[in-house]
């Protein structure tokens, strides 16, 4: 890399410095509100400094706009000294300060408020997840009771196995109550009165293919 290069880049990153270093100063809040707070307080100034034109100053006040420029701020008696720094200075530092204070504040304030109506919006839509979920777990064991009590085999349907299953077994007496043995088990263990019925077409099934010619 030649001098010269050498030279531009330095200039080129010591130009980026100072323009990061403005925007970082101009943007902040205290620099920020203390140049809008200044403006407001020399509205006129900025007025005739960047939209008025020197000639048509010149003809209403017959003077150049450095001249009227320069009467806006006088520093000749004391009085007038401290009125044109609190203009200058005093009243856009106290404006700046104040609005930097209440505006943090409020912000704080606002903050705090959003995070308290996040907070409780997610509070409630947790609590309407939950109660959905449970209210649809409740249905599905309501569903599956009612399916584990809709029996797929029918007692009265399978009256050759009873008559079997009865025969050489004695009845069950509850007091003045005489029930038969299928029955009993039927409706009191019928995953057992199932096993016992295929047990049973297990065994005539095969008796009667033993009983087919060949």
């Amino acid at each position: 890399m030649s001098a010269t290069e050498k030279i531009t880049e330095a200039i080129s990153n010591g130009i980026d410095h100072v323009a990061e270093i403005v925007k970082e100063r101009l943007f902040s809040p205290m620099y920020f509100y203390f140049l809008i707070a200044w403006v407001i307080a020399n509205w006129k100034f900025v007025s005739v400094l960047f939209f008025t034109d020197e000639e048509s100053l010149l003809g209403v006040r017959g003077v150049l706009k450095n001249e009227y420029l320069s009467t806006l701020y006088s520093f000749g008696t004391l009085p007038e000294i401290w009125i044109s720094i609190c203009r200058l200075v005093l009243i856009p530092a106290a404006s700046a300060f104040v609005l930097v204070w209440y505006v943090s504040k409020l912000s704080a304030l606002f903050y705090g408020k959003n995070e308290e109506y996040m907070m409780s919006k997610r509070i409630i839509h947790n609590d309407l997840i939950y109660k959905e979920k449970a209210h649809y777990a409740k249905a599905q064991r309501r569903i599956r009771d009612e399916e584990a009590d809709e029996k797929d085999v029918k007692y009265d349907e399978n009256k050759e196995f009873n008559e079997s299953y009865d025969e050489g077994r004695e009845n069950v007496v509850v007091g003045e109550y005489d029930f038969l043995p299928s029955e009993v088990l039927y409706n009191t263990d019928y995953q057992a009165y199932k096993e016992e019925l295929e047990k049973y077409k297990f065994e005539h099934d095969e008796i009667h293919i033993e009983d087919v010619p060949f």
